[in-house]
Parts: C-alpha cells; sequence; structure tokens
C-alpha cells in the first residue's frame, strides 16, 4: 500500500509541475497581449466588450489565442483567432494566423466556434 501511495503522489507532483511549466511567465503574457492589440486590434467602444489572450504550448510549438467577445455585430457575437508565438532575435512575433473562428449571435447561425460564417 505504500508503494501505491508514494507513486500516486509522485504522479501528483509531477502534474503539479507540469502545469506550471505551461503557464507563461508574465512577461511573456504581456509581450502577447501587446502584440494582439498592435496586429489584430483591440475592444473598442465601437468593436467589442472583452478580449482575452492566452498563450499556450502544442506540439512543441507556441500559440496565442485571442477571444474578441460580445463583438458589437447584428450577426457574429465572438471571434477567434490563433497565431504561433515565437522569438525572433529576441524579439516575440506573431506568426500567420492559424485560425480565426466565429461564434454567432443567437438565431445568427451556430453558438460554438466554427470556420463557418455567421448569417
Amino acid at each position: 500500500m505504500k508503494a501505491k501511495s508514494i507513486t500516486l503522489c509522485a504522479t501528483l507532483i509531477l502534474c503539479m509541475m507540469a502545469m506550471t511549466a505551461c503557464q507563461p511567465s508574465k512577461a511573456t503574457q504581456r509581450a502577447a497581449e501587446t502584440l494582439v492589440i498592435e496586429s489584430w486590434g483591440d475592444c473598442t467602444e465601437e468593436r467589442c466588450e472583452e478580449l482575452s489572450v492566452r498563450v499556450y504550448k502544442e506540439s512543441g510549438k507556441q500559440f496565442v489565442e485571442a477571444i474578441f467577445d460580445g463583438m458589437y455585430d447584428d450577426s457574429v457575437d465572438a471571434v477567434k483567432k490563433v497565431a504561433e508565438f515565437k522569438k525572433v532575435d529576441g524579439d516575440w512575433v506573431l506568426g500567420n494566423t492559424v485560425y480565426e473562428t466565429y461564434r454567432c449571435q443567437k438565431g445568427r447561425g451556430q453558438q460554438e466556434f466554427s470556420g463557418e460564417l455567421c448569417k
């Protein structure tokens, strides 16, 4: 029984370490937010209610996901953009947009993010 609890404890510690390693530093998060606003714009009084930016790793690469939520549009409620996020000559840069998806206003199309345009 003692070996099982030690294994479980070690597994939990490794999981916690992995989750911590996946968290971007505050400087990296700020760089991502700045690049998103410079490249794709911010939520303004005329555009949307909230902008959320997330940095994550997948398949050994780092990505930025930006969600423009509460769009002031009659058909689109939110737009999600994803791009590769990497350092070039010591500076963070956004690569080409990997994908852009949309969540529609009620009655105007899909309620989950999709590449399909809203009606």
